[in-house]
């Protein structure tokens, strides 16, 4: 089942080394078998706290893939230049559907 890694930028203090991410971070995806379905395109938050500036849509084959994609010593390394430069919130989301009666099972 695909997976899914999300990347919502939430502010830049430092474009330059940003930059650098961005110049690096796209040979990180080689051999992962990874789409890249959104990149910085428009946003329109709808239900959001705080500012978006840019947000990104990764699809691996699974949450191995992604894993080991985003542990892999290629993208550590790229990552370094994210580090201090904006701030961002990154999740990995496994792809499909949970039944409404299996949802949240801790909150019951």
């Amino acid at each position: 089942m695909p997976a899914y890694v999300i990347s919502i930028c939430r502010g830049v203090s430092d474009r330059a080394r940003l930059e650098q991410y961005w110049a690096h971070s796209r040979p990180t995806f080689e051999g992962f078998d990874a789409k890249l379905l959104a990149v910085y395109t428009q946003v329109r938050p709808l239900e959001a706290r705080g500012p978006v500036e840019g947000v990104v849509v990764v699809e691996f084959p699974s949450m191995e893939s992604a894993t080991r994609w985003y542990e892999s010593p290629a993208y550590q390394e790229v990552r370094k230049y994210r580090i201090g430069a904006a701030e961002f919130e990154i999740m990995l989301v496994d792809g499909g559907l949970v039944d409404a009666r299996d949802r949240m099972p801790h909150l019951r």
